[in-house]
C-alpha cells in the first residue's frame, strides 16, 4: 500500500515547486487522501498507524520481515498490508545495475552486503524533503523499538540527503532450485549464477518515465542520471538475527523530468565532492 508524507496541511509532495512535475495519476490533496494512506507527522501517532511483522510461515522466497499497515479489515487485524513510502527528489548518486556493488571476487562472501544504491536530495527545497525525511526517521525508530536489539545497520536520512538501499540478493532457504532474474547482460561472467545454491536475485527495480504527455514508458537502469527529478516508491528492508540491521529501499523509480536544471543551479552552490562509485553521473 502506497503511503505519502505530509506537513500538518499538506502532502509532501505538493510543497515542491509548481514548476517541477508530478505523477499524472496522483491528484489527491491531503484532504481527500484517507488516514490509511498518510504517514502520520508525530511519532505517538506512529505507533498506531504500523508495526513490523515477519513472514516466516510465507513461501521462502517472501521470508523477511515487512513494515505494515494496521489494518483491521475481512481477514481480521492482523491482516498483512506492507506499507511503501512515495518518496521525491533529485538525484544525487545512482548504483541500480542488477548486481549492485557486488563484488563478483569474492562470491558467497559479498552476496549479503551487496546493494542498490539511490541518494536523492532537496536541491534547495527544504520543506517538502523535510517531510520524507521525518517520515522516514519515524518508521525507522517504530522499528527499532519492536526488536530492541543492537543496531548494526540504519538508514542514512537526513535533510542532506536520503540514501535508500536495496538488497541485491536474497538467501536460499529450504534447498529449493531457484533462478536468479536477470537479463543476458546483466551477469557478462556467470558469476552470480554460480552462487544460486545460496543467494539469488529475486526482483528487479522498475524503471519508468513519465513523458511530457503523461504516459508511463518502461525504461532500463541505465536511463537513471544524476540530476533527474524522481518519484520513488521505497519499502524496508529489516534483517534481524543478534543484531537489526534497516534499510529502505527502492522497488519503484518513476523519472519526472530529465537532468532538472533546479538540481544543477542548486549543485554550483555546494562544496566540492569527491566522486565515488555510487556517485556515477552516467551509467553509459
Amino acid at each position: 500500500m502506497d503511503c505519502y508524507p505530509s506537513s500538518d496541511t499538506q502532502l509532501a509532495r505538493d510543497l515542491w515547486p509548481l514548476a517541477l512535475p508530478t505523477l499524472n495519476k496522483e491528484d489527491r490533496t491531503l484532504e481527500d487522501l484517507p488516514a490509511r494512506y498518510r504517514i502520520p507527522t508525530s511519532l505517538p501517532d506512529m505507533f498506531d498507524f504500523a508495526q513490523v511483522e515477519g513472514n516466516e510461515n510465507l513461501t521462502e522466497s517472501l521470508r523477511r520481515n515487512i513494515l505494515v499497515y494496521k489494518l483491521d479489515g475481512p481477514n481480521g487485524p492482523t491482516a498483512q498490508t506492507e506499507v511503501a513510502i512515495r518518496l521525491q527528489g533529485f538525484v544525487d548518486s545512482v548504483n541500480i545495475k542488477a548486481l549492485g556493488n557486488w563484488d563478483s571476487k569474492l562470491k558467497y562472501r559479498s552476496a549479503p552486503g551487496a546493494t542498490q544504491v539511490l541518494k536523492l536530495v532537496s536541491a534547495g527545497s527544504i520543506a517538502p524533503f523535510a517531510c520524507e525525511v521525518e517520515a522516514l526517521q519515524h518508521l525507522e525508530e517504530v522499528i527499532k523499538v519492536v526488536y530492541d536489539k543492537p543496531l548494526l545497520h540504519a538508514p542514512r536520512v537526513s535533510a542532506k540527503g536520503i540514501r535508500l538501499e536495496r538488497p541485491v540478493f536474497t538467501k536460499v532457504h529450504g534447498g529449493n532450485p531457484v533462478t536468479s532474474l536477470l537479463n543476458p547482460g546483466d551477469d557478462l561472467t556467470g558469476v552470480a549464477k554460480t552462487i544460486e545454491d545460496m543467494w539469488y536475485i529475486k526482483s528487479k527495480i522498475e524503471v519508468k518515465e513519465q513523458t511530457q504527455s503523461g504516459t508511463i514508458i518502461r525504461r532500463n537502469w541505465q536511463y537513471v542520471q544524476r540530476g533527474d527529478f524522481v518519484d520513488v516508491r521505497a519499502v524496508a528492508y529489516i534483517q534481524r538475527s543478534r543484531y537489526l540491521s534497516i534499510r529502505f529501499g527502492m522497488e519503484e523509480i518513476v523519472i519526472l523530468q530529465k537532468k532538472c536544471p533546479v538540481y544543477f543551479d542548486w549543485l554550483k552552490t555546494q562544496p566540492r565532492r569527491r566522486v565515488t562509485e555510487d556517485m556515477e553521473v552516467d551509467h553509459t
